[in-house]
């Protein structure tokens, strides 16, 4: 496996990464991250790096336990034939393939756990909680009430494809009770669009949200009041009766709602500095990673799910074809989904974390080399090969074609790496792994245990945090929320590691 993607990628890239370099020097700024880094909550490359540096040494050691037990899954393997390399070592190529074993002898299925996902349930669910902890209600509009809305007269004319969902959102009555002020309009919110299904044509990505207008004051002091969507890429189901359509992981509906929980939330006076949109990415990214943690939680989980089976009885005979069940006698699995289910997909989880975290890692340090480059000469004889496979095996920890004699100058992993030509995250990869500290010091020092969906707590957080959006420097606001500055403990936590001990151990 050598990722030879495109090789004239690798050119464009080196086109790229000097012409950022030429715009920055332009505006006197020694290297593009500098120039992009400043304007975030980062303020420079050194804290970047500092921050990146910090964290691995920490996470390295777990990394190295994943990797030596992946070595030794393989080592114990009577079934390989023709290894390439040594037969002890799990190359970056067999780690799929081992992950894979882990899970079996866990008796893990990730089929088996996505089963309790279905969309027309679960999505329902999480808008619930997340009502409660935001202090907002979900209406959706349909049918009826959207001819009535629509200003032709036709409901479907109010979205842009049939199976998008349109949601009215307003204040609920604990909000208003604990901010009065916010019954203004009768406590109206804005309109919440879900786009959840993969289509060729339209929505063929992964889950993204996107910022359909923002909120702000007119000129005649007339609040216009936002509206996000949340996109997914779930299959959708022929027969929702017989297998309705499935969410193989909540995680990232969870965490594109926690976007536009951040945009509805919002309200401020103009539109330039509303919501994500308004405050730098290494901000934005913080308040849907924090909504991420609800998927690993068994409340949350328990809370969200329902097995496709139970649906019909149309539901239960299909579900009987696929455990091949002739004679309609095998039990039905739990309605809702098991503690042991959940303990297996957390202990699933916790098994690559490590692994995870490093390759998050790397990434950001690739893109921080392209961008840190000073010198128009140096850039242009940069090896992004070289750069990329070398920084790969470092971070990662994980044995690679450079192990067996072959150097670090093969294939072109990184030209399918799109985010270092983002205009958004170019050099500001970073922001995932600086707002995942963020999210993680405020989960578990708010809302892990009893609080998990504590909506005076979350009612704070909205009108502390989200609220100002990019208004006042957001992390006063984070500050304002903790008490304190935030630090890196919570996101040692979620990673079962203990900050305080040696690097090492």
């Amino acid at each position: 496996m050598t990722y030879n993607a495109n090789p004239k990628d690798v050119s464009l890239q080196h086109e790229i990464i000097q012409l950022r370099l030429k715009i920055a020097q332009q505006f006197n700024y020694t290297s593009f991250a500098d120039f992009t880094i400043s304007k975030n909550v980062a303020g420079s490359a050194k804290a970047v790096n500092d921050l990146i540096t910090d964290l691995q040494v920490h996470v390295s050691p777990l990394g190295e336990r994943e990797q030596e037990a992946r070595n030794e899954l393989k080592a114990q393997d009577k079934n390989i034939v023709g290894a390439i390399g040594k037969s002890d070592i799990a190359y970056t190529w067999d780690t799929d393939y081992y992950i894979k074993i882990q899970d079996k002898a866990a008796d893990f299925d990730y089929d088996q756990y996505g089963d309790y996902f279905p969309i027309n349930i679960t999505v329902p669910k999480i808008l619930e909680f997340y009502g409660e902890i935001y202090g907002l209600r979900f209406d959706r509009i349909q049918a009826q009430d959207a001819d009535e809305l629509s200003p032709t007269g036709n409901g479907s004319d109010l979205v842009w494809y049939p199976d998008v969902q349109l949601y009215a959102v307003w204040n609920n009555e604990a909000f208003i009770d604990a901010y009065p002020a916010s019954s203004t309009d009768g406590g109206w919110v804005g309109y919440l669009y879900l786009d959840l299904f993969h289509r060729d044509v339209g929505n063929s990505g992964v889950g993204y949200e996107q910022s359909v207008r923002n909120g702000f004051i007119d000129a005649d002091g007339c609040r216009h009041y936002p509206a996000a969507a949340a996109f997914g890429s779930s299959t959708k189901s022929d027969n929702e009766d017989e297998m309705p359509s499935l969410i193989a992981d909540p995680t990232t509906i969870l965490h594109e709602l926690g976007h536009c929980m951040h945009h509805l939330s919002s309200r401020t006076s103009y539109s330039r500095n509303f919501g994500p949109d308004g405050v730098p990415v290494d901000f934005a990214e913080f308040p849907s990673q924090l909504m991420e943690r609800w998927g690993s939680q068994p409340e949350a989980l328990k809370r969200i799910s329902f097995h496709w089976s139970h649906f019909s009885p149309q539901g239960a005979a299909e579900w009987r074809k696929t455990q091949n069940d002739t004679t309609g006698t095998i039990a039905l699995p739990p309605a809702t989904i098991s503690d042991d289910l959940v303990a297996k997909f957390v202990n699933s989880t916790a098994s690559k974390a490590g692994s995870k975290a490093l390759f998050q890692f790397y990434l950001t340090r690739y893109d921080q080399a392209l961008y840190n480059i000073t010198s128009l000469d140096v850039a242009a004889a940069l090896d992004l090969d070289a750069l990329a496979n070398q920084l790969t095996r470092n971070v990662t920890l994980t044995p690679d074609w450079s192990d067996l004699g072959l150097g670090f100058d093969w294939g072109h992993f990184e030209t399918l790496q799109t985010y270092t030509v983002n205009d958004a995250y170019s050099a500001n990869y970073y922001a995932y792994l600086w707002c995942k500290v963020y999210a993680d010091d405020v989960f578990f020092t708010f809302f892990s245990g009893e609080n998990l969906f504590n909506g005076e707590i979350g009612m704070k957080y909205r009108t502390t945090v989200l609220q100002p959006g990019g208004a006042r420097p957001p992390l006063q606001s984070l500050e304002d929320f903790l008490g304190r500055a935030p630090n890196t403990d919570g996101y040692f936590r979620g990673l079962r590691i203990d900050p305080s001990a040696p690097s090492g151990s």
